[in-house]
């Protein structure tokens, strides 16, 4: 009995003879839900994200922070601490440019005035900026005492320029300049 209606319920599937294509409509329901949650504050929307403002991270040891200060469209000034340590620390200054949900940032300076250029790509979803698990070389000079920048992330507490000034590092204060 079992079987019969195993067989009857493959025949009327296989009477539907319906396209497979036809059935793949996957993209359209997840433009129109991303849409609906970008209208409804859930997501933020791609083409209006904001960089300027200061983000941390918060842990044990301290207080990590970036902070961006928008000079024109899409080139910010960018400041960044990441404390491992009392005495082990991350921090430099440079620009950011935003392209799309990522970030190029490009450190030109830190505290001992080495001006050797540590470049690299981050993930910016418009909340958290999420650094690469491996960073070039040449950001190492940016770090003291096993410290590094590799796998750092940064929350948006506040969004503005204004707000972006007021975040002090350790040796850069303040840790965006204007």
């Amino acid at each position: 009995m079992k079987l019969i209606i195993i067989m009857t319920i493959f025949s009327f599937l296989a009477a539907c003879d319906i396209p497979v294509e036809n059935n793949r409509s996957e993209a359209q329901p997840s433009e129109n839900l991303d849409k609906a949650a970008i209208s409804a504050g859930i997501l933020n929307d791609p083409d209006n994200i904001q960089l300027e403002g200061r983000f941390e991270s918060r842990n044990d040891i301290g207080t990590d922070k970036l902070c961006a200060i928008k000079k024109e469209d899409g080139v910010y000034n960018i400041g960044i601490l990441a404390i491992f340590g009392e005495d082990s620390f991350c921090e430099g200054q440079g620009i950011a440019s935003l392209d799309g949900e990522n970030v190029i940032i490009s450190l030109n300076k830190n505290v001992s005035n080495n001006r050797e250029i540590c470049e690299f790509m981050v993930s910016f979803d418009g909340l958290s900026i999420i650094f690469p698990g491996e960073v070039p070389q040449s950001c190492a000079q940016y770090c003291n005492n096993r410290a590094s920048l590799s796998g750092t992330r940064y929350f948006q507490i506040e969004t503005g320029n204004n707000i972006a000034k007021l975040s002090n590092g350790r040796n850069f204060k303040p840790l965006c300049k204007d």
